[in-house]
């Protein structure tokens, strides 16, 4: 079983090649079908929503009462 620093650092990982490929990509005002955007929004959503999500959850857990 993985630790959770371990967890962490992957995500770390994980997340900076996320942030490479979105940086690739073209904007919205450059040359990409209606598809490719529907997807990038569908992607930033999805990365929005789990940020605020599990994140948020992890936070409440470990607060301090």
């Amino acid at each position: 079983m993985l630790s959770s620093r371990q967890i962490i650092d992957e995500i770390t990982q994980e997340a900076a090649a996320v942030q490479r490929k979105f940086l690739t990509l073209p904007g919205p005002n450059e040359t990409i079908s209606h598809e490719q955007q529907d997807i990038i929004n569908s992607a930033e959503r999805g990365l929005q929503g789990w940020r605020g999500w599990e994140l948020g959850r992890l936070q409440k857990a470990f607060a301090e009462k």
